[in-house]
């Protein structure tokens, strides 16, 4: 999943075998499913880039929720415009699309958000996320095999991949995304 995050050059209109191995590692999806994707999205976006506004529209209908604030939406659009260039790519709307295939993974994170948001705001601070890291750490033994990445790195790391300054806050929808997308959190979050 590492590789998906850095992918520069997003995804052109020709899909080559690795972007294709890539987006299945990433997002869990078969590659049938991701030629159709593709397809939709290149004919919806010919210039290969979804607007805000675009985004909002798909993302309203995936989290068919109507009674969520539009700042949610807001966040989630900066949470998936992984290289912050205000449009979403064929990789970054492929991956909102494997975030709402995986709402079981999405509820198991959204409830370990509600146990661990110590200050009951409905955000948790770095500080909050950081004893979250340490004791999950703790609990599954590997504290000591994730040498090169303490609790607070984890925790840096994740705010920032989330578009978060290290003095902000992230809600339940963000934490949910760096669950998803993180590897190491992934690998911590789903051994536990």
């Amino acid at each position: 999943m590492a590789e998906s995050l850095n992918m520069k050059h997003g995804i052109g209109q020709i899909l080559t075998e690795k972007d294709i191995e890539i987006l299945k590692k990433s997002s869990n999806l078969n590659e049938e499913e991701i030629r159709i994707t593709h397809a939709e999205f290149w004919e919806e976006f010919p210039d290969g880039k979804m607007s805000k506004e675009g985004f909002i529209k798909y993302y309203q209908l995936i989290s068919n929720d109507d009674q969520k604030p539009k700042e949610n939406d807001d966040n989630a659009f900066t949470v998936f415009d992984e290289n912050h260039d205000g449009v979403i790519d064929f990789a970054e709307f492929l991956f909102m699309l494997a975030c709402d295939y995986n709402s079981e993974l999405a509820r198991k994170y959204g409830h370990m958000f509600e146990t661990r948001n110590t200050s009951g705001n409905g955000q948790m601070n770095k500080n909050e996320l950081i004893v979250f890291i340490t004791n999950m750490l703790a609990l599954s033994g590997r504290e000591h095999r994730l040498a090169d990445k303490d609790p607070a790195t984890i925790a840096s790391i994740t705010f920032n991949l989330l578009g978060a300054e290290e003095n902000e806050t992230v809600n339940k929808e963000q934490f949910i995304i760096g669950c998803i997308k993180y590897p190491i959190l992934v690998d911590l979050f789903n051994g536990n």
